[in-house]
């Protein structure tokens, strides 16, 4: 779609898809700014990933995964009593890495959300492979919405 969202030319249907999706997506990001806001613990895979979220309004606490080895970073988290959501890449590598870390957590008795990742990857796996792609995603669909509804 990122491509579909710079064509001229979109019919009344594809419009209609692309905001359906735009709104779908606002509504996600909503609820994850609630989570973080109320102490849910957000892990991505680096900085960039943060930057991201960042830029859409998440200020809670953004855990990177590729920085400490699994273990250490399961039990950091067991420790700090919180619910854990999962926002790993859509690729190979961030799907293995999503499985780990929350088949680790459970085991650890870890509160982990994968919901939030599943209902985004649905929304977006065709246009973006990332999440430090989001903001700039959003930015587009946004544009594309505002420019034909308004």
């Amino acid at each position: 779609m990122s491509s579909f969202l710079n064509n001229s030319s979109l019919t009344p249907s594809s419009m209609y898809e692309i905001k359906r999706r735009y709104e779908l997506l606002d509504e996600l990001l909503k609820e994850l700014i609630k989570c973080s806001d109320e102490g849910d613990i957000i892990l991505v895979e680096g900085k960039r990933d943060v930057s991201s979220l960042r830029s859409l309004g998440i200020h809670g606490i953004i855990k990177k995964v590729t920085h400490i080895p699994l273990l250490d970073l399961s039990e950091k988290l067991r420790d700090m009593d919180r619910c854990v959501i999962i926002l790993t890449d859509w690729d190979r590598r961030g799907n293995i890495l999503a499985d780990k870390i929350s088949s680790d957590l459970e085991y650890m008795d870890v509160d982990v959300d994968t919901s939030i990742r599943n209902r985004l990857v649905s929304l977006v796996q065709k246009e973006i492979k990332d999440v430090e792609s989001l903001d700039s995603h959003m930015k587009k669909m946004k544009h594309t919405v505002l420019q034909q509804y308004y």
